[in-house]
């Protein structure tokens, strides 16, 4: 995917999630522009989750070429309108949920 960032981007960058997994992201291409008299980087941006585990960025760093083609070949295609639709409305149902849970717990606990 194509992405921007005023900062230059490195081969790959590893964040380690609190869940125990590790989302991985790869750029490429990576192209410096000028937008609005800034400096910008445009690249192709490919993100992988895996559980994280120790000598992760040594791995990727011996076997770059085939980490990164496995995020590409990861990488979903875009979502379509509907599809974007469905997904966001899971997300609201989801969400209320949790309200009311929420306002459950305030309500017995006499906060509210």
């Amino acid at each position: 995917m194509k992405s921007q960032s005023n900062l230059n981007q490195q081969p790959f960058a590893i964040n380690e999630l609190s869940n125990g997994m590790a989302e991985i992201m790869f750029c490429e291409n990576v192209v410096e522009i000028i937008v609005d008299e800034k400096t910008m980087y445009e690249f192709d941006m490919y993100e992988i989750m895996i559980p994280q585990r120790i000598g992760l960025v040594e791995d990727i760093t011996a076997n770059y070429q085939e980490w990164l083609d496995y995020a590409k070949g990861q990488t979903a295609k875009p979502l379509s309108d509907k599809e974007k639709i469905v997904k966001l409305e899971a997300k609201v149902n989801q969400s209320q949920i949790e309200n009311v849970e929420i306002m459950t717990m305030l309500v017995e606990g006499g906060i509210i």
